[in-house]
């Protein structure tokens, strides 16, 4: 794809690599689910650890406390979280717990992007698109982050085809991000239907008939993921002491092991752990992203 670094900056000049959003535990008490996420993260949930550790860094939940912020950052990188990586590097960088250290922050995040960690993927690709440095690099971080589904990079890349002319890539990226209801993809979304629906050319009259199928799509899948930051917040804490301060023995009296059939940790049960995609700085944007 061939663009002018211009373009680049300008696309992508209001967009943040971190994200901004309120304190879920700012009008809630947060304190049992909380003390459920202790709890697994007690018994080896990487997960629940780096919730921990951004929890006591903010005060979300529990008494902000930086002891314990970097005990369990320290904890979740143990167990090789990539989350705890991009975190991390986020502290480096702004001097959060931790010293700033430009050098650190990007040491972390390489290991974060290593680590296949999609939204690192987007940080990297959009420090080098405001810097117009490795741009071929940023557009390939960008295509494999969109590819595993991570809808901050499927946007900026959705933009970037845009710029270059690329409407039917453009409007394929959208699709999917309405589906989410991500931003305001579901209104581009109905605008490249239309305008491909007026093409003489058959290719883009499927194209707008494949747009519109998913424009149908959008209402189901949007009202069935519909809840309050709370009950999110309360649904994860009780996966994760269902997954692991309740799962069955490992062989080990030992607490915070690698859960079974982890890389560190061979055992004869597989626990399937969901991760949460985000690059997250607060409680929230564990729950529901950048």
């Amino acid at each position: 794809m061939k663009m002018k670094h211009w373009i680049l900056a300008v696309t992508i000049s209001f967009l943040s690599t971190q994200a901004f959003a309120e304190n879920v535990c700012e009008e809630n008490d947060c304190s049992d689910a909380m003390k459920s996420i202790h709890r697994a993260a007690d018994y080896g949930s990487a997960e629940a650890m780096i919730i921990l550790a951004v929890g006591y860094a903010n005060g979300e939940g529990v008494e902000a406390d930086e002891r314990k912020a970097k005990i369990w950052m320290q904890e979740a990188i143990r167990f090789r979280n990539p989350q705890a990586y991009h975190v991390k590097s986020q502290w480096r960088r702004n001097g959060t717990i931790f010293a700033q250290s430009e050098e650190r922050a990007d040491y972390w995040l390489d290991k974060a992007i290593k680590a296949n960690y999609a939204p690192a993927f987007y940080e990297r690709a959009v420090r080098n698109l405001r810097a117009n440095v490795n741009i071929d690099e940023a557009m390939n971080l960008l295509q494999d982050a969109s590819v595993s589904g991570h809808p901050e990079s499927m946007y900026l890349l959705a933009q970037l085809f845009e710029e270059s002319n690329e409407h039917r890539e453009a409007a394929r990226l959208y699709m999917h991000l309405a589906v989410k209801n991500y931003r305001d993809s579901a209104e581009r979304n109905r605008g490249y239907a239309r305008h491909f629906e007026q093409s003489d050319n058959e290719e883009d009259r499927e194209l707008a008939a494949q747009l519109r199928e998913y424009e149908s799509m959008e209402v189901i899948v949007v009202r069935s993921i519909e809840g309050s930051p709370m009950d999110t917040f309360n649904d994860m804490s009780a996966r994760l002491e269902d997954s692991f301060y309740r799962r069955k023995t490992t062989g080990t009296s030992f607490r915070r092991v690698p859960p079974c059939g982890s890389f560190v940790s061979a055992c004869n049960v597989i626990y399937d752990r969901e991760r949460l995609d985000a690059a997250a700085s607060t409680v929230r944007e564990f729950l529901f992203g950048m």
